[in-house]
């Protein structure tokens, strides 16, 4: 989880991250901030595989701690 400001309206957006999500690929969920605080308008979500991000140590990491 990460809030900052990711788009430069001067409001944080919060980033979060889930590991587990579509068949252990993960993702990426941007919700914007608002005036009133973090809002689901204009949120996009990404799995890690569609941007380029590396599952692979994830995987290795699940491996190792499921011995």
């Amino acid at each position: 989880m990460r809030l900052a400001d990711l788009n430069a309206d001067g409001r944080a957006d919060l980033s979060v991250g889930a590991d587990g999500e579509n068949s252990t690929d993960g993702a990426i969920w941007s919700l914007r901030g608002s005036s009133s605080g973090v809002t689901t308008h204009g949120a996009v979500s990404f799995r890690a595989s569609a941007v380029g991000i590396s599952t692979t140590g994830y995987l290795f990491c699940r491996n190792v701690m499921a011995d």
